[in-house]
């Protein structure tokens, strides 16, 4: 019931901040709301085809289909609107994840009384990382339901009594479907293999016993089998991706100094949880409790060795700091715990806890003034506004021309990298009835794509906008500069139709290709880019008409 009045909560939540929210969703902000719109129409049209678009994506795509399933038949059956969208994600992985969470924590503790579960559901259905990765329209935080299935079997299941294969098989596509549901879940799935099994064992055994330890070794061996067979079977096209990818290489741009990495986390997790968290920590050192604990220490740990895992590739953003949360909620519910039960006047502590977090998260989506207050930013969670744009209205008449005035005379590239612009963006304001070119974004994940200058119409943004620093994204900014510039390659094209103030004095223009480049021209902007990328030569990473 307590769960019910959490759902309906951040239901009335979602409702009123998409309604604040102009129709300007990029990037991984409109990903899963695409992939369910896709579905949705191929159901209407192609059954057969749906079904095979979702394991050909499953097969080789690094953001697969598998997640946007359910949310496509809710909006099959309801209506097709981001809301919608938004309350099937709340429904069918938020509370699921809210309900296993408090279920771990209750059983572990030992305890089933509402007053001591309230605070932990309290925590991770106001959690800023949680109700953020949802309003973005993020899918992720159901991964976490499948690790938090695994946790629930190394808590019930003692692995190291008998060879049970039918349970660690189970174990072993739990964590699986958790890098199926995403990718970057990867990391967590390794520290959990390299945890699990110690976690495991001596939850149920106190002390070493080599037929018990064999055992246990031989069930987490059919677990790590079972995760592999799934991962060759289902998805081999992405493995052998993955096999010739080196992802810190290619995620560099996506890389920026540990303190920021660290700053992240903290932030998305809250401040102003952040005492209680550590609270939690010096309790597990005084815990009598032998189980509680271990249970713990294996939170500590995986959130320590996850973090320094992914740190290695990457920054993280929001939807990638979830499982760091997953593992830092743990750990402050149980310092909350230890609180309210040790300290005279602990039920008060507790009610004033449950009434302050959703109301600091209410601020933290729909007031801005108090962050202008430094000690009130300490103690509210990150600021998360509605994603608003004053004037809408000249995106949308843009959009609108490129659509009526150009669209049918020949294909259409979005020169645009930034958060003032980008193509995702554009399609999403029509609504998906405007197709670009899917152009190269980012150096050294992307390389450059040719189809950026086979395009007849390019629109670009005046000062080029990128979202990463332009030394990661000469692909935008070369080919940019020397249309803006009438340069190179951008001799062969004219500025047609009016200037769009997108912010002030930011401006989209719209260039037409009138001509074939000429070999000169070609020359001028494939050196351009070797000059900043020489290997790029030798692969013949730039453009060939």
């Amino acid at each position: 019931m307590t769960i019910l009045f959490g759902f309906l909560f951040l239901s009335a939540l979602s409702a009123i901040y998409v309604s604040m929210e102009s129709n300007i969703y990029y990037w991984d902000f409109a990903t899963g709301f695409s992939e369910a719109n896709h579905l949705n129409n191929l159901y209407h049209s192609h059954p057969i085809k749906a079904v095979g678009k979702i394991f050909s994506s499953i097969w080789k795509s690094d953001y697969n289909y598998f997640s946007a399933i359910i949310p496509s038949i809710f909006i099959y059956l309801i209506k097709n609107q981001r809301e919608i969208y938004i309350q099937t994600i709340l429904l069918i992985y938020c509370v699921p994840f809210s309900a296993l969470f408090v279920y771990i924590f209750s059983k572990v503790m030992g305890t089933h009384k509402l007053l001591d579960i309230l605070f932990p559901l309290f925590l991770v259905m106001t959690n800023m990382v949680v109700v953020g990765t949802i309003l973005r329209g993020f899918p992720d935080v159901g991964g976490l339901i499948f690790i938090e299935y695994a946790i629930i079997l190394a808590i019930s299941v003692d692995y190291s009594k008998n060879i049970c294969i039918k349970k660690a098989i189970l174990l072993g596509v739990s964590l699986w479907m958790a890098f199926l549901f995403r990718r970057w879940y990867a990391y967590t799935i390794v520290t959990l293999y390299i945890s699990l099994p110690v976690f495991n064992y001596f939850y149920f055994n106190m002390r070493g016993n080599y037929g018990k330890i064999v055992n246990s070794v031989k069930n987490f061996c059919i677990a790590g089998v079972s995760s592999v067979v799934m991962l060759l079977v289902f998805q081999f096209g992405l493995l052998l991706k993955i096999l010739k990818t080196d992802y810190s290489i290619a995620y560099t741009a996506y890389k920026k100094p540990l303190n920021y990495s660290i700053d992240s986390v903290l932030n998305g997790f809250g401040y102003y949880v952040l005492p209680i968290f550590i609270f939690g920590i010096i309790f597990m050192l005084m815990e009598k409790n032998k189980k509680i604990q271990l249970y713990i220490s294996f939170c500590f740990f995986n959130l320590i060795l996850s973090m320094v895992l992914f740190f290695r590739t990457q920054s993280p953003d929001i939807h990638h700091i979830l499982p760091f949360s997953f593992w830092m909620m743990m750990i402050a519910a149980y310092g909350a715990f230890c609180i309210f039960n040790r300290v005279r006047g602990g039920g008060v502590l507790r009610a004033i806890s449950c009434v302050y977090m959703p109301v600091a998260l209410i601020i933290a989506l729909f007031c801005d003034r108090p962050y202008h207050v430094p000690l009130l930013r300490l103690v509210l969670p990150m600021q998360f506004p509605p994603l608003h744009i004053d004037n809408f209205q000249t995106y949308q008449q843009l959009v609108d021309d490129l659509k009526r005035d150009y669209a049918p005379y020949g294909s259409i590239a979005i020169l645009s990298s930034g958060f003032v612009l980008n193509t995702s963006m554009v399609e999403n304001i029509s609504n998906y009835h405007l197709v670009t070119e899917n152009i190269a974004h980012v150096d050294l994940r992307d390389h450059f794509n040719p189809v950026l200058l086979n395009a007849k119409y390019v629109v670009i943004v005046s000062p080029v906008q990128t979202d990463l620093p332009a030394v990661y994204q000469r692909v935008i900014t070369v080919p940019a500069y020397e249309i803006l510039n009438t340069r190179g390659v951008g001799k062969s094209y004219k500025r047609v139709g009016h200037s769009y103030e997108l912010r002030p004095n930011v401006y989209a223009y719209i260039y037409e290709k009138f001509e074939s480049f000429s070999a000169e021209q070609i020359s001028y902007f494939n050196q351009e880019l070797y000059a900043y990328y020489p290997d790029w030569e030798k692969k013949h990473y730039g453009y060939k008409e």
